[in-house]
């Protein structure tokens, strides 16, 4: 059982490091890409997003939960036909 518990622990501070250093050094432009997809969307510009398989299922929740779960004011997510 310790040894389950070990692995778990390690595996769990590896992605916490992983995370940490991803927002070290991407942090800056993570922000740069939204600051620009939210100026994107309030002047009625889109966001289109696909995918394959489990891709695909990411493409149509993702913006769902951004626009339902945020302080989004603009026209609500409609899926593209």
């Amino acid at each position: 059982m310790m040894i389950l518990l070990t692995r778990f622990q390690e595996a769990m501070a590896e992605s916490s490091r992983l995370k940490q250093e991803f927002a070290a050094e991407q942090g800056e432009t993570v922000v740069a890409v939204a600051r620009r997809l939210a100026e994107v969307l309030r002047t009625g510009g889109k966001l289109l997003l696909f995918g394959n398989g489990g891709s695909a299922a990411d493409a149509n929740t993702w913006p769902r939960s951004l626009s339902t779960a945020s302080r989004w004011n603009g026209p609500p997510w409609r899926p593209w036909p």
